[in-house]
């Protein structure tokens, strides 16, 4: 995959990830010849059990300073990850160079229904979703869960239909919160107030 196109994080949602991978950055002196490796990864579940094992073939050319290799693992179609934590080891010639820990969760956005056919409306909900968009839809769909009229509505206004702002992305967390306790507070907050609200330093809000 090209590096615009990747998707950097630790936290994967089951519903919609096919391929986990992993790239290593590396820095080093200039070569006088290529030299030619393999890096080993090993796939860990949180037991301590082997996952999958690949061996990635990766060189240096002559006069390289830098090189990035990678790999993945997965499958073409998602939700054939299983929730729960896992570890990738990179190893050369039998040494562990690297070691990173992700994690596959469950997701709580729909996907399929009327929710799917609210999120295609919104340019900036297409994944690969960034975590911060990823928590934006979850509010979304949570309001569509407790009254989709409210749901709707807050999909139309325009600060929702374009790139949400991280005002935008909490005022969505905090209506879903209002929503929760309380449908119809949340529908006079939305009227009366000039969405997105500034949020309280206080809040817990991520």
């Amino acid at each position: 995959m090209p590096r615009d196109a990747r998707v950097y994080r630790k936290t994967f949602p089951r519903q919609t990830t096919r391929y986990v991978g992993w790239e290593l950055n590396l820095t080093y002196p200039p070569q006088d010849q290529r030299i030619d490796y393999e890096i080993e990864a090993v796939f860990y579940r949180s037991d301590g059990s082997v996952f999958a094992r690949q061996t990635a073939e990766a060189y240096v050319d002559e006069g390289w300073t830098t090189s990035s290799p990678s790999r993945g693992r997965g499958w073409s179609q998602p939700l054939q990850w299983k929730t729960g934590s896992y570890r990738v080891d990179l190893s050369v010639e039998g040494e562990v160079i690297a070691s990173e820990e992700f994690e596959i969760i469950n997701s709580k956005i729909p996907t399929s229904g009327p929710f799917l056919e609210l999120q295609s409306k919104l340019p900036w909900a297409t994944y690969p979703l960034d975590l911060d968009d990823e928590k934006a839809l979850i509010a979304l769909s949570g309001m569509m869960e407790t009254d989709p009229t409210l749901a709707a509505s807050v999909a139309s206004l325009p600060w929702v239909r374009q790139a949400l702002t991280g005002e935008g992305r909490g005022a969505l967390q905090v209506l879903d919160m209002l929503a929760t306790e309380d449908v119809d507070l949340a529908k006079r907050s939305l009227a009366s107030h000039g969405w997105p609200m500034t949020l309280p330093r206080t809040s817990g809000w991520l």
